[in-house]
């Protein structure tokens, strides 16, 4: 009979899996979790309507919005993500604190105020 080490009862989990089993399982029903929903829309409506709806004024408008704010937003948040997350990473103080405290704000934030603030700035009227 052989011991088991500590490093091989760490790789597998009660029900047997390792973390890769886990990782592709959980990608697995996440990819499910988004796509079927997709296939279903795109198989109950017929496309002649999927590409004249996609061509309405408003559905490009909206389109175009959400690109330009992902895309402003994504740009913000490395020019001001990465130097403030290095800063907090070397630094241990009551302003670090304070700093960390307003950064993760937007997290419990819930989204809805993000779509309101949206509509309010680039919303019609």
């Amino acid at each position: 009979m052989t011991a088991e080490t500590h490093s091989d009862r760490s790789e597998r989990n009660a029900f047997g899996l390792d973390w890769l089993d886990v990782s592709l399982l959980g990608g697995g029903v996440l990819l499910l979790y988004y796509v079927v929903p997709l296939v279903s829309l795109f198989l109950s409506v017929p496309v002649g309507d999927v590409l004249s709806r996609m061509s309405d004024p408003t559905v490009v408008d909206s389109a175009t919005t959400s690109l330009l704010s992902a895309s402003v937003s994504t740009v913000l948040a490395a020019l001001f993500g990465l130097p403030l997350a290095y800063w907090l990473a070397r630094t241990d103080g009551p302003v670090a604190k304070v700093a960390l405290a307003v950064a993760v704000l937007p997290l419990v934030l819930p989204p809805t105020v993000g779509g309101i603030v949206l509509l309010t700035v680039f919303g019609p009227g």
